[in-house]
C-alpha cells in the first residue's frame, strides 16, 4: 500500500516543477544591428530574435520613409538554452530572422521597432538609432535593364540583358582588382529577378562614366542575358532585382595573396523599363497558322518522286527563320486545301530535329489518284511583330509520279517457273469450288492428319507468343512517344497542368490560366501561344466534353481573364484547385 500511495505523489511532483518551468518561459523580441553608423544606400544587416514563440513567424517589417527594410532570409536560425537555477529549469528557445535595412536618407534615423502578436499578447523590440552620412562621390555600383523595344506579343522570344556597373577599385600596392575578383564579391542574398535563369557567368567590359562629383571613373560592366517568351497578356513582371555588392573600401596582405579589411555592403535596384505583352490577332490568322512567331522561310523534298496510288510519300520540311526553333512546330498541313485535295495527309504533329538554325521536319503523305502532278506549295504562316501581321513563306512545288496501283502477280500456268520472273499482272478471282480447286487428291485433303502435342510444348508455344507481344507493345508504345509529338503532348498534358497549379505561383490567376489553356492545347494538339478562351471552348466542344462542363470551363476561363486585367480582388477563390477540379472533370469525360 505504501508503494502505491507514494508513486502518485512522484507524479504530481514531476508535473508541477514541468508546470513551473513553462510558467517561468519567457516571451520577448530583441533586435540587434550589424552598424549604428552607415553612408546613404549602404546595406546594413537587422538580426530579429523571437524568443519562447508558439510557433515562429517572421514579423512584418515595420513602414518608414528613412529605410527600405526587407526580409532576407524567411528560413530562421534556431537555439536553444535550457538553465537549471537553485532546483528550477527553465527552457529558452530563440527564432533568429535576418533582415537587409538601407537608408534612404542622410542624417541620425531611427529603426523602428518590430511588432510581434501572439494569442492576443503583443510584444515589441527596441527602436534602433542609426546615424547616416552622406554617401561618397557615387555610384559604386548601379544596374539597367535593356529590352530592345517597349511592346511584344504572347509567345514572341524578347532578348533583354542586366546591365551591372561596378566601379573600378584601386589601392597603392596592389593595384587593380580584375573583373573576375571584382565579380566574387556580389552578395549571395542578390535578387535575379526574370534574369535568375540568365547566364550568370556574364561577359565583362570596361567603360568610363562621371561619377556624382563629374568625375571621370573606370567601371567595369557586367552583363547577365536572358531570353523570355512571354505566355499572358498585359504588363510583363520583371520580378524582384536587386544586386548586392560588397565593395571593398580597404585591402590587407594575406597567405593567399590579400583580403578584405574594410568594405561597405552596397544594393542597387534598377529601374525597369515598359514592357507591354500583346496577344497574338485573331482577325486574319491564316488556318494552318501554327504559332509561329517571328520571320521563317521554307523548303521541301520529297522521296520517292514515282509512287503508285496510295503509297508513302516521304515530305521533308526545312524552315529556318528568326524565332524559337525548339518552340516551333511543323505547318498544319491537314488545314492546307491544295494538298488535302490530292494527297492523304496525317494531323499528327512530328517531332523535329535541329541543326545550326533550321528544324526539320519529316510527314508522309500518300496520293490518292493517278492524274497528282505534283506535291504544292507548301505555306508556313507566321506572325511578323515587326509589322504586326500574319505572313506566308511558300516552298516551291514538287512534281511527281504517280502510277496505277500494283496487281498481284499470278503465274501463267501451274507448271510455270516463278523463280526466272514468269507471271502476268491478273486480278484475283474468288472460287466457288473451296479447296478442291488447289489438290488433284480430294482424300488426301479429307483424311486424318490429327496429331498430339505435349504439355511442355504447348507452354512454350503461349509463352513465346505472349512475351513477343509485351515486348513490341512496351516498344511500339516507346516509339509511338518518341515519334509522335501529338500523342507526347497528350499523354503528359494533365501532368504538365498539375506540375504548374502546384508551382508557388498557383494562386496567381495569369498562372491557372496559363496552366488550363495550356492543358486543352497539349490535349488537342494545337500551340498554346495566342490561344484564345473562345478558341479552347470551341475545342473542348468539339471533343465532346458535356455542355455543362464547357459552361463552366467558359465562366472560369472569363474570370480567371478578369481577374488577370482587373487586380487580385476581382480574383476567384482557391483558382488553382478550382482548375485542377475541372481538368479531372474534363479528364473522366474523355477529354484526351
Amino acid at each position: 500500500m505504501t508503494r502505491k500511495t507514494k508513486r502518485p505523489a512522484a507524479i504530481v511532483f514531476v508535473a508541477a516543477a514541468l508546470l513551473a518551468a513553462d510558467s517561468a518561459r519567457a516571451q520577448s523580441v530583441r533586435a540587434e544591428i550589424s552598424s549604428e553608423q552607415a553612408e546613404v544606400g549602404e546595406v546594413l544587416d537587422l538580426y530579429i530574435t523571437i524568443v519562447n514563440p508558439s510557433q515562429a513567424t517572421a514579423p512584418a517589417p515595420p513602414k518608414t520613409r528613412d529605410f527600405d527594410i526587407r526580409i532576407a532570409s524567411v528560413t530562421p536560425s534556431e537555439s536553444t538554452q535550457v538553465r537549471i537555477v537553485n532546483g528550477q529549469m527553465t527552457r529558452e528557445v530563440s527564432y533568429t530572422y535576418r533582415y537587409s535595412v538601407r537608408p534612404l536618407r542622410n542624417g541620425n534615423l531611427v529603426v523602428p521597432p518590430f511588432i510581434y502578436k501572439e494569442k492576443g499578447r503583443t510584444f515589441t523590440s527596441r527602436p534602433i538609432p542609426v546615424s547616416v552620412g552622406q554617401a561618397t562621390a557615387g555610384p559604386f555600383v548601379l544596374c539597367e535593364v535593356e529590352i530592345p523595344r517597349n511592346v511584344a506579343y504572347i509567345g514572341e522570344p524578347v532578348p533583354m540583358a542586366l546591365k551591372i556597373y561596378v566601379r573600378q577599385f584601386q589601392q597603392v600596392g596592389y593595384g587593380v582588382l580584375d573583373a573576375s575578383q571584382m565579380w566574387t564579391l556580389r552578395d549571395r542574398a542578390c535578387q535575379w529577378g526574370v534574369f535568375a535563369d540568365g547566364n550568370l557567368s556574364p561577359g565583362v567590359q570596361e567603360v568610363r562614366r562621371k561619377d556624382d562629383a563629374g568625375v571621370e571613373r573606370d567601371f567595369y560592366v557586367f552583363s547577365v542575358e536572358t531570353t523570355i517568351y512571354p505566355n499572358k497578356s498585359g504588363p510583363f513582371d520583371f520580378g524582384e532585382i536587386e544586386f548586392i555588392y560588397k565593395y571593398p573600401l580597404q585591402l590587407s596582405r594575406s597567405l593567399m595573396g590579400y583580403q578584405i579589411e574594410r568594405a561597405r555592403r552596397i544594393a542597387a535596384t534598377p529601374t525597369l523599363p515598359e514592357l507591354t505583352i500583346e496577344p497574338i490577332p485573331t482577325e486574319g490568322r491564316p488556318p494552318d497558322f501554327n504559332g509561329a512567331i517571328g520571320v521563317y522561310s521554307i523548303t521541301t523534298s520529297a522521296k520517292p518522286t514515282e509512287i503508285p496510288v496510295g503509297d508513302p510519300i516521304t515530305l521533308s520540311l526545312s524552315i529556318r527563320g528568326a524565332g524559337s526553333l525548339e518552340r516551333l512546330t511543323p505547318p498544319r498541313l491537314d488545314q492546307v486545301a491544295a494538298l488535302t485535295r490530292d494527297f492523304e495527309v496525317s494531323s499528327d504533329i512530328p517531332a523535329g530535329r535541329i541543326e545550326n538554325d533550321r528544324k526539320f521536319f519529316a510527314v508522309t503523305i500518300r496520293p490518292l489518284r493517278e492524274d497528282v502532278k505534283q506535291i504544292p506549295a507548301i505555306p508556313m504562316s507566321y506572325f511578323n511583330p515587326a509589322t504586326a501581321r500574319f505572313e506566308t513563306a511558300l516552298s516551291r512545288p514538287i512534281p511527281i509520279t504517280v502510277t496505277a496501283a500494283v496487281r498481284l502477280a499470278l503465274p501463267e500456268s501451274p507448271q510455270s517457273d516463278l523463280a526466272q520472273g514468269a507471271g502476268v499482272l491478273a486480278p484475283l478471282v474468288e472460287t466457288t469450288e473451296g479447296l478442291f480447286p488447289n489438290y488433284d487428291r480430294p482424300e488426301a485433303v479429307l483424311a486424318n492428319q490429327s496429331a498430339s502435342l505435349g504439355t511442355g510444348v504447348w507452354v512454350l508455344l503461349l509463352v513465346m507468343p505472349l512475351a513477343y507481344v509485351a515486348t513490341w507493345i512496351v516498344q511500339s508504345r516507346s516509339a509511338r512517344l518518341r515519334n509522335n509529338e501529338a500523342l507526347r503532348r497528350r499523354s503528359q498534358a494533365l501532368g504538365a497542368a498539375k506540375k504548374l497549379l502546384q508551382s508557388p505561383q498557383a494562386e496567381s490567376p495569369g498562372t491557372v490560366r496559363a496552366a488550363v489553356m495550356g492543358y486543352i492545347a497539349d490535349c488537342c494538339n494545337v500551340p498554346a501561344g495566342g490561344l484564345t478562351r473562345s478558341e479552347a471552348v470551341r475545342l473542348a466542344a468539339s471533343r465532346g466534353l458535356p455542355r455543362d462542363v464547357t459552361e463552366r470551363l467558359d465562366r472560369f476561363i472569363e474570370d480567371l481573364e478578369y481577374a488577370e486585367y482587373g487586380g487580385s480582388a476581382a480574383a476567384p477563390a482557391a483558382p488553382a484547385g478550382r482548375a485542377l477540379g475541372l481538368i479531372q472533370e474534363m479528364e473522366q469525360a474523355g477529354f484526351r
